[in-house]
């Protein structure tokens, strides 16, 4: 047997077996829908540390950039991305400190106040293509992720830090209307799972040795 193959075979049973503990996961939620929802979100995590947070990516993003980087580069959805402008307008306070886009510096929080329409909605790289310079250079851009720290504003960041890290850190499951979040993660960890095995399985690489993907918003000044 040849390197190639038996390589292959390896890559095929690490797939295999983060596709059977991914069943697992979607057959408890079917009883315990708040707990399956944190553990799904856990799946993705998981995912985006073999993809970008593993091997030679290790110390390039956090967790919560590989979350979103995930969701961003290998699922269709576009509800991940979305920042709500309530989280513009007023983001949560929690004993004095933001219980989530904490790397959002105060005057980019005011610049989105005034641009962005009042209490509409928009996709992440909407708001990025109106982004002046001083305000691009504000945010602080980190290597290799999408959109700078403006991510932690969007509801996949708000997902990460509120029911994720609440679930793990905390103990705090959601109880009620957790239903339509839980069908739109599945559909995006299904998706994750299919594109990941088949680029793992084309190219013969484990998930931390394929190319980085290139953004088609990653604006550069």
């Amino acid at each position: 047997m040849n390197n190639t193959k038996a390589k292959k075979q390896i890559i095929n049973a690490f797939i295999e077996e983060l596709r059977q503990r991914w069943i697992n996961i979607k057959k408890l939620s079917e009883t315990f829908p708040g707990e399956g929802l944190v553990l799904a979100y856990c799946f993705t995590e998981a995912m985006g540390y073999y993809r970008f947070g593993f091997g030679e990516n290790a110390s390039k993003l956090s967790s919560a950039e590989q979350f979103v980087k995930i969701l961003h580069d290998y699922q269709s959805s576009k509800v991940f991305m979305i920042i709500p402008y309530l989280f513009v307008k007023e983001i949560p306070l929690e004993n004095g400190k933001r219980p989530f886009g904490q790397s959002i510096k105060e005057d980019v929080l005011n610049w989105l106040k005034t641009a962005l329409p009042k209490d509409k909605d928009l996709h992440i790289a909407t708001i990025w293509e109106q982004i002046p310079r001083n305000i691009y250079q504000a945010m602080n851009k980190r290597l290799q992720m999408n959109y700078g720290y403006l991510y932690q504003l969007t509801w996949a960041g708000y997902y990460y830090h509120m029911i994720r890290t609440a679930g793990i850190h905390k103990g705090n499951f959601p109880r009620t209307n957790v239903e339509d979040e839980l069908k739109e993660v599945i559909k995006a960890n299904n998706e994750i799972l299919n594109r990941l095995g088949k680029e793992c399985l084309d190219e013969v690489k484990f998930p931390h040795e394929l190319d980085q993907p290139v953004s088609l918003y990653d604006v550069v000044y």
